[in-house]
């Protein structure tokens, strides 16, 4: 199985996977490159990437997959004289070329004051300008679907669809699951039959080779909530059930895992070894 958690940069890319190996048993990780709310990016240094690859082949680590800023949104008019979104991801790409990113996760996006169609119309041109700026760098985009807090777009599979058929990109642009997300949407991810009927629309939708990664966690709020509040696992509404089922297709379809739950003692090792414990 790929698993692995969202880890903390504070102490340098490569101690990231150390912390990964050593703390959680894990060879897959997500990080962000920079603050996820705003401030100036640091450069990526030649020791930073020295560091890092000297610790991916000492470890044989698997999985490494960047988050992109909360504050971006690419579903609305831009400045392309001096856009900061464009440039605070062709950041992450650059520096997800160095180590070895596999992915970018973005969220879709909101419509705000625009009605959804005209927004989408809007984030299918601008991701059409990103992946073209980007394109060199080889690391593909990933769409993550939303919970459905206010305008939020990509709450459901049918609309990330549509945005990847209308982009067009191949492999530059897949996509990332959320199970609080889709659970807070209205996929009732607490059920082992609805999992599967989940993974039976996901194939009749994005499809599964486009299914890049799977955020796992559970939810503080009930179904259909649209609220986006992430839970520890064995403690919120989607329960154990449902998710174990989640990991068991994911780990057979080969589709790295990623948890995002909070913090225990300054730890996901508990949640870790609860995913775990699922497989066995």
């Amino acid at each position: 199985m790929i698993l692995g958690a969202h880890m903390s940069i504070s102490k340098g890319f490569a101690q990231a996977i150390y912390d990964s190996v050593n703390e959680l048993d894990c060879k897959a990780m997500q990080i962000f490159l920079k603050s996820p709310r705003g401030g100036k990016p640091k450069p990526l240094l030649p020791i930073d990437i020295e560091n890092f690859q000297k610790a991916y082949t000492e470890t044989n680590f698997q999985y490494v997959v960047g988050h992109s800023s909360y504050l971006l949104n690419l579903a609305k008019p831009l400045d392309f004289k001096d856009n900061w979104q464009m440039d605070s991801l062709i950041d992450d790409f650059a520096k997800l070329s160095h180590l070895n990113g596999q992915g970018l996760v973005y969220h879709v996006g909101k419509h705000l004051k625009l009605d959804y169609q005209q927004a989408e119309q809007l984030l299918v041109e601008n991701l059409k300008i990103l992946l073209e700026k980007a394109s060199h760098h080889k690391v593909p985009l990933l769409l993550e679907n939303c919970a459905g807090q206010g305008t939020e777009m990509g709450t459901s599979l049918q609309q990330i669809a549509s945005v990847l058929q209308k982009v067009s990109a191949g492999p530059m642009l897949k996509v990332c699951l959320d199970s609080c997300h889709a659970f807070a949407a209205g996929y009732d991810l607490s059920d082992p039959i609805q999992v599967e009927n989940f993974f039976s629309e996901i194939e009749n939708t994005i499809t599964l080779k486009n299914l890049a990664c799977i955020h796992l966690n559970d939810s503080k709020t009930p179904l259909n909530a649209r609220r986006d509040r992430h839970e520890n696992f064995n403690q919120g509404h989607i329960g154990s059930k449902g998710l174990s089922k989640l990991v068991e297709t994911a780990n057979k379809l080969k589709i790295p895992i990623i948890i995002e739950t909070p913090l225990i003692n300054n730890s996901h090792k508990t949640d870790i070894d609860i995913v775990k414990s699922w497989t066995t």
